[in-house]
């Protein structure tokens, strides 16, 4: 069990390091991000700064919001997986300095 939970912990350690990077060039190639945008009237806008919306088809507002929800996710697993790490592994390691 707990190789299963070391393996699991990297690896969505790496996976939100992933996400990240996709989220992050998405954002860039399209000029702004959809978890600020909004939806009006049928057209989807995505938020470039200071209150200014650019309009995108429907396609790149999803895709930009559901890599942004993603990251989010696997950014909450990955905290919980360096939580373990730090327990399971450095934490008695730090203990068995200290005696």
């Amino acid at each position: 069990m707990k190789k299963i939970l070391t393996l699991s912990s990297i690896c969505f350690v790496g996976l939100v390091l992933v996400m990240m990077a996709a989220f992050s060039i998405h954002k860039y190639m399209i000029g702004g991000d959809a978890f600020s945008g909004r939806v009006k009237d049928g057209k989807y806008y995505i938020w470039v700064e200071d209150e200014i919306y650019k309009e995108v088809p429907k396609q790149t507002w999803l895709i930009n919001k559901i890599l942004f929800t993603a990251m989010l996710v696997t950014g909450g697993l990955a905290i919980g997986g360096i939580a373990y790490l730090g327990i399971t592994y450095y934490l008695p390691f730090i203990l068995k300095q200290v005696k």
